[in-house]
């Protein structure tokens, strides 16, 4: 493959690299301690603004609320494409989604809407309150 394909590959938007997750115990409890709560019905985002220069995401989809494996892989595939086609419309901050009993019942393209719909009430909250704060 030729280095510009490969320069391509890398500088895509639409990828989740690792910049774009929340990875230690330290990142999820900050995002614990002081969160705002975007409620959907099987599902919720945790948010809270963060010092980076995109938004980060954070799954947390425990076997008592999704029994199969393959219901919480198929749950995670749907979130990180919702979040690779959103993230850069989303203020810096990391999110972190709770799974709720149930989110295994909805079909790809309900959870599809879900995610776009939270990701926007997230964009109007934080941008509302960003020039109120200055």
């Amino acid at each position: 493959m030729p280095n510009s394909l490969l320069n391509l590959k890398r500088e895509n938007l639409l990828d989740f690299p690792k910049n774009a997750r929340l990875l230690t115990p330290h990142q999820y409890s900050r995002v614990f301690a002081n969160a705002k709560a975007f409620r959907d019905p099987g599902f919720t985002l945790l948010a809270r603004t963060n010092e980076e220069s995109s938004a980060r995401l954070g799954l947390v989809i425990a076997k008592k609320k999704v029994k199969l494996s393959v219901q919480r892989n198929r749950i995670k595939r749907i979130v990180r494409e919702s979040f690779r086609q959103e993230r850069k419309h989303l203020p810096s901050l990391d999110i972190i989604l709770i799974a709720g009993q149930g989110m295994d019942r909805v079909d790809n393209g309900a959870l599809q809407k879900a995610f776009k719909r939270q990701w926007l009430k997230m964009c109007k909250f934080y941008l509302a309150e960003r020039p109120s704060s200055t």
